[in-house]
């Protein structure tokens, strides 16, 4: 079992992480699957301690090792010209430590290129994209999945999809228009919940510090799920779930609406300070402290306009004065 910081040695002796490495176990690997995206600070060691796992389980023999050697040393002996043989000792060290050199790259080529095709599965590279914010970003993915990251939004991939699901991992919000395949499932992972599709295209808004997680469905047909339950979605129904009360419900949603979402456009509905600072960080990549002496309840939509235009409109609007100074949104009443 995974701990909060385990060291590079607690790693490669761990059982569960050598079956998640060596593809032996499917639990495991969705233990430390769903470790890394609660963990991400680690994902160095991580990678460095799956090599090291790698590493031990195909090394080559000794007398593997000692053959090629010995094939190498042959060589040398061979090419060197009659002169090069009478040079001092000190050349010759040389020939041996190229050799030596020669023989490590060889071997690690070889044992490369000669690994089980599992192994290569799991050396597929995973590629983490994290959106600054004020941003968006879009991505096509290898089986040709588009994707449309929002401002502050961490996701990760892989660079093939060699496993039988295409597997995706998301904290933040995205639009997804999924390549169909048949047979091979696409799985977007964000905590405790798994959106699973064949072809189609939706908008997911997953936040972890939000209250509410979203999945608005624009066509096809979406699997919701996070163990306890599961929600099927047709095309114009969203799939909201709320962390506070740990409820979910089916609602219809304003395709215009979701849309401008996906390209930005802020929608408020009687949101609270801590809403509104969370949202206006994200999306102009300013710092809002929290102040619990500011009591709001805003509604409204925030579309492309610059910051100073909000902050004009929120002075207006509100019975509080805002002001940037330095990247810092402060707060204080009139």
């Amino acid at each position: 079992m995974p701990t909060d910081n385990p060291t590079l040695e607690e790693l490669i002796v761990d059982e569960s992480f050598i079956n998640y490495c060596l593809q032996r176990d499917q639990a495991a690997a969705h233990l430390w699957e769903a470790w890394l995206q609660e963990h991400v600070a680690h994902q160095e060691r991580i990678d460095e301690a799956k090599r090291m796992v790698l590493a031990l389980a195909y090394r080559p023999s000794a007398a593997e090792i000692a053959t090629e050697r010995a094939r190498l040393l042959a060589f040398i002996a061979q090419k060197a010209p009659n002169k090069r043989r009478t040079q001092p000792l000190r050349l010759v060290g040389r020939w041996v430590a190229a050799a030596s050199i020669a023989l490590a790259i060889g071997l690690g080529a070889t044992y490369y290129f000669r690994r089980p095709a599992a192994v290569d599965a799991i050396s597929v590279a995973w590629i983490k994209q994290t959106v600054p914010a004020g941003k968006l970003m879009h991505l096509r993915l290898a089986d040709g999945t588009k994707v449309r990251l929002t401002s502050a939004t961490t996701f990760s991939y892989p660079e093939n999809f060699s496993s039988p699901t295409r597997e995706v991992y998301l904290q933040g919000e995205a639009f997804f228009d999924v390549a169909h395949a048949d047979n091979k499932p696409f799985i977007i992972r964000s905590g405790d919940f798994a959106i699973r599709v064949l072809g189609t295209a939706f908008n997911v808004h997953a936040f972890e510090e939000d209250a509410k997680l979203q999945v608005s469905l624009f066509r096809g047909k979406v699997e919701v799920s996070n163990g306890a339950s599961t929600q099927i979605l047709e095309p114009g129904q969203s799939f909201v779930y709320d962390k506070r009360t740990k409820t979910a419900s089916i609602q219809a949603f304003d395709e215009v609406d979701e849309q401008a979402r996906i390209s930005g456009v802020l929608f408020f509905d009687r949101a609270d300070f801590a809403e509104l600072a969370r949202k206006l960080s994200r999306k102009y990549g300013i710092v809002v402290p929290p102040n619990s002496d500011v009591n709001i309840t805003f509604s409204g939509r925030i579309a492309h306009e610059t910051i100073e235009q909000v902050i004009e409109k929120l002075n207006y609007t509100t019975s509080y004065r805002f002001l940037l100074d330095s990247n810092t949104l402060f707060v204080k009443h009139k």
